[in-house]
This record gives C-alpha cells, sequence and structure tokens, in this order.
C-alpha cells in the first residue's frame, strides 16, 4: 500500500508491480497532474504575452497541447471566438451554402469576415452530425478563403454525402483553428490574432492572452497561473509490453491526464487483454482527462482505446468517480466481465 500525502504530483506514475494500492493518506487531497507550469513571460504587444518555457509539444499519438488558466482550459485561436462558456457546446460557424466541387467543399457563411489569408493552410473542424444527423467530428486543411465572398474552401479527400448521415450541408457547423506562422505574420501577427483567452504556439514561442487580459503569473503567483499539458497518464504501467493487475488506485484527483490499464493499446482489435485484471479504480475526481484537436483518421477507431480513462481487461472495476472534460470518451470500458 502505498500512502500519498497532499500535494501536487507533477509526473507520471509507472507501475512496476502487481498487486499495488496506491491511495491518498486519511482523506488529504492529492492530486496527479499532467502539466508543467509556465512562469517566465514577457511582453508581446498590447496584452498578448509570451514565453519559451513550453519547449515540448505533446505527441500527435496522446491527443494535442493543450493550456489553462487557473485550471479552466484556454482556446487554442480559433474562428469564430469561443464565447460561450461551455466548452462542451462550443461557439461555432454555420454554413449558409455548401457547394461540392471535386475533392473540394466550398463553404459559405454570411458571418465570415476574416482578414484574407490569415487562416490559409490552418486547420478546419467540420461537424458531419449536423441537422440531427449521426456522424463525427472530422479536421481538415483550409486551401483558400475570401472575405469578400464570405467563402472557405477545404480540400476533403473521402468526400462525404451530400446530405443525410455524415453530411456536410447548410446548417452544419464548423470552426477554423491553428494558423500558419507565415499567415499569421501577413495579417498582424498574434496581437491581432489572438482575443481573450486564447493561446498559439509558433516552434517553442508560446503566445497567450489571458481571459482577463492580465499578466501572466510567475513562479510565485497564486493567480492567473498558466500550466500545459505535458503528460497523457497519470498511472500506467512503466513496462511498456506488460500490463498490471490486482491494483487499487483510489482517494485522489487527476488533473489533465488519465489512467490506463492497458498499456499495449491494442482494444482497437477488440482482444480481452488477460493480464489487466481484478483493478480498482475509485474515489476519483478526474478533470480533462483527454484532449486532441486531430480528427483527421479513421471515423470508427482513430481514438478508440486511446482516450478517456481506459477500463480495458478481465474483471475491472470503476465505482464512486467524477469525470469532467474530455475530447473523447470519459470512460472507455473494453473486456469481459468490467
Amino acid at each position: 500500500v502505498i500512502n500519498i500525502r497532499e500535494g501536487v504530483y507533477r509526473e507520471q506514475v509507472g507501475i512496476i508491480s502487481n498487486g499495488v494500492t496506491f491511495q491518498g493518506y486519511n482523506n488529504e487531497k492529492v492530486t496527479v497532474n499532467g502539466t508543467e507550469k509556465l512562469s517566465t513571460w514577457t511582453l508581446e504587444s498590447g496584452s498578448t504575452y509570451k514565453t519559451t518555457d513550453m519547449n515540448w509539444d505533446c505527441l500527435p499519438t496522446d491527443g494535442g497541447n493543450q493550456l489553462f488558466a487557473d485550471q479552466v482550459m484556454l482556446n487554442l485561436t480559433r474562428w469564430p471566438d469561443q464565447t460561450s462558456t461551455n466548452i462542451v457546446i462550443p461557439t461555432d460557424g454555420i454554413a449558409d451554402v455548401v457547394t461540392y466541387s471535386g475533392t473540394n467543399i466550398i463553404i459559405t457563411c454570411n458571418a465570415f469576415n476574416e482578414p484574407d489569408g490569415r487562416w490559409l493552410g490552418a486547420q478546419i473542424w467540420l461537424n458531419l452530425a449536423g441537422n440531427g444527423h449521426d456522424g463525427q467530428g472530422w479536421t481538415g486543411t483550409v486551401t483558400a478563403t475570401n472575405a469578400a465572398a464570405h467563402t472557405i474552401t477545404v480540400d476533403f479527400r473521402e468526400v462525404p454525402r451530400a446530405t443525410g448521415p455524415w453530411a456536410f450541408e447548410k446548417g452544419s457547423e464548423f470552426n477554423l483553428f491553428n494558423p500558419l506562422p507565415a499567415a499569421v505574420a501577413a495579417t498582424g501577427g498574434v496581437e491581432a490574432l489572438l482575443s481573450a483567452g486564447e493561446w498559439w504556439k509558433d516552434g517553442n514561442n508560446l503566445y497567450v492572452k489571458m481571459p482577463n487580459q492580465l499578466v501572466p503569473g510567475d513562479a510565485n503567483a497564486t493567480t492567473n497561473i498558466v500550466e500545459a499539458k505535458k503528460r497523457q497518464f497519470a498511472f500506467i504501467s512503466n513496462n511498456s509490453t506488460q500490463n498490471r493487475s490486482f491494483l487499487t488506485i483510489h482517494n485522489l484527483d487527476i488533473f489533465a491526464s488519465t489512467i490506463t490499464t492497458d498499456v499495449l493499446f491494442n482494444t482497437r482489435n477488440n482482444e480481452i487483454i488477460e493480464d489487466a485484471s481484478n483493478i480498482l479504480l475509485e474515489n476519483i475526481n478526474a478533470k480533462y482527462v483527454s484532449h486532441f484537436t486531430d480528427q483527421a483518421g479513421n471515423w470508427q477507431a482513430q481514438w478508440c482505446g486511446r482516450s478517456g480513462i481506459i477500463l480495458s481487461g478481465r474483471n475491472n472495476i470503476m465505482r464512486n468517480c467524477n469525470i469532467q472534460y474530455s475530447a473523447g470518451p470519459g470512460v472507455c470500458v473494453i473486456g469481459y466481465g468490467n
């Protein structure tokens, strides 16, 4: 039994043995945190601040970069601005006209009047589940924009249906995000790009405009603290070829990371993991467990078994847990007798 005293532990716990219990000691508040604090800031211009503290990027297979101010997620710069206070119901553009031309989708949105070139080469998210139809999100690349005509052109090589399930059509939602450095420089720079509560990264240069447009906190700050995701998992086997069993993890918090009982990630093939068994996850408060922006892959399987709290194997139990915010599932349950 490993008793953990009160505190914030910015680490990935590599489990080295079977039959181990990890628990917060005597109801003390224990948080395993997947982020690192960013505390060295310089004023770039206006109310935009820059740091080189974030000299990493999360691996694409792990999801993507994610930032927080006082443990509330900041938005990767986007159009339209996120004005909704509920990130589960985002502020999106609405297609007024949709035209298909070869592998291109031309979206007319009367609200779109961004400077020409700003979003050229940027990413776009299309909601293929609009208008009451089944479907999923998809991300692609913007190949052209025209502010005067209010149009955005997207190269969509897997052209969806023009109407119905998995279709992008009139009334469908979309947003643009993550523009290219040359496009930002050519259209007024980062101060013109960022709205309050947004960030953007160019190599090791990270730019942030705080929600309150104040200065991000330094190393001793108690407010305006900016943190960046660095680790995908709070708990995982330390052996990349061997899962663990007869584990208990309870009475602790997890922030910006998650737990997996299946280090092999072969749940996509519907295999039952025999060596991940008799695991109990209990009384865990988890927030922002998974994050990704890439939905360009297999619509059904790209993030299957790689997001949420992954409870995979045999005879595993999860109970009395609180889970808030995940780009994918909150919990992914795979196997037998769970």
